[in-house]
């Protein structure tokens, strides 16, 4: 008798080991290449120690405030809180807080959490006026 899902309950056994083989193999086969996307520290020479960083930033959704950096000034841009986020709005705030680069954040918006100085972050409220101001 042939083995496989046609028979008796014994000839069914040999085609369940198979797939249960077949299923470890491809367990093993993809935790074998996701290892690959892990991250290894090269050894090297040690660098310069790291001061702190630049903190979270000055917003509802972070909660604190950096450092400001040498492009942004979010105090220059705070005039736009309460503004309805129109493209004057918006560039008068880019220009007057020197930042190279707006960021416009909405409701339920994902950002990246990576910071830097030169950019200025306006997030909006539900009815599209501007909540808070940060650089960052």
């Amino acid at each position: 008798m042939a083995q496989g899902w046609i028979g008796s309950a014994a000839a069914r056994i040999p085609a369940a080991r198979s797939t249960a083989r077949r299923a470890a193999a491809a367990i093993v086969l993809a935790a074998a290449g996701l290892a690959g996307c892990v991250a290894v520290p090269v050894a090297g020479p040690p660098g310069p120690p790291l001061g702190p960083g630049p903190g979270p930033i000055d917003s509802p959704i972070y909660g604190g405030r950096p450092p400001v950096g040498p492009g942004c000034v979010a105090e220059r841009a705070r005039f736009a809180l309460g503004e309805r986020a129109s493209g004057r709005v918006i560039d008068a705030a880019g220009r007057r807080s020197r930042a190279s680069e707006v960021r416009i954040v909405r409701p339920g918006d994902f950002v990246t959490r990576d910071y830097r100085s030169d950019r200025l972050t306006l997030e909006l409220d539900g009815r599209g006026r501007v909540a808070a101001v940060s650089c960052g």
